[in-house]
C-alpha cells in the first residue's frame, strides 16, 4: 500500500512516469491484493496524462474485471475510450458509469482526484467529453 500511495500521490503532482513505477512495485508486490483494481485504475490515469493510451485501455480494461469494482474504474474506463475515440465503447462506458452515479459531474473529478497540474485535470475531462458527457467549457477548464 505504500507503494501504491506514493504512485497515487505522485500521479495527482504531475509526475505520471515515477508514479507508473511506483504502482508497478505495488502490483509486483502484492499480485492478489484485494484492492488490485485501484492500483490497475491508478496506473491507467497516470499513463492517460502521457498520452498512452493503448496501454492505459489495457489497464482500465482490468480494473474493470475485477468483482469488487468501484466508481473510479468506470471513469478511467470512459476518459481512455473517449480519448481513443471508440464512439459505441464510450457511450456503453459513459451509460454504464451514469449507471453507477447518476448525477457524475466534472467537479467530482476536481474534489475527489484533485490534479495539481490544471493540465491534467483538463485531460483527463476531455476523455470523458469525448465520451460523450455533456460538460460547458467552463468545466473542463
Amino acid at each position: 500500500m505504500g507503494h501504491f500511495g506514493l504512485g497515487h500521490a505522485l500521479m495527482l503532482l504531475g509526475k505520471p512516469d515515477d508514479a507508473i513505477a511506483e504502482l508497478d512495485t505495488a502490483m509486483r508486490l502484492s499480485p492478489r491484493d484485494p484492492v488490485m483494481w485501484v492500483f490497475e485504475c491508478t496506473k491507467a490515469t497516470a499513463l492517460v496524462l502521457i498520452d498512452d493510451f493503448d496501454q492505459a485501455l489495457d489497464y482500465a480494461g482490468r480494473s474493470t474485471r475485477h468483482a469488487n469494482t468501484g466508481l473510479w474504474a468506470s471513469i478511467a474506463m470512459t476518459s481512455v475510450l473517449g480519448h481513443l475515440g471508440r464512439a459505441e465503447e464510450a457511450d456503453a462506458a459513459l451509460r454504464n458509469l451514469l449507471g453507477i452515479k447518476p448525477d457524475f459531474a466534472p467537479e467530482f473529478i476536481r474534489t475527489y482526484l484533485p490534479f495539481d497540474r490544471q493540465e491534467d485535470h483538463e485531460k483527463y475531462v476531455l476523455g470523458l467529453r469525448k465520451a460523450g458527457l455533456d460538460i460547458p467549457d467552463e468545466a473542463v477548464g
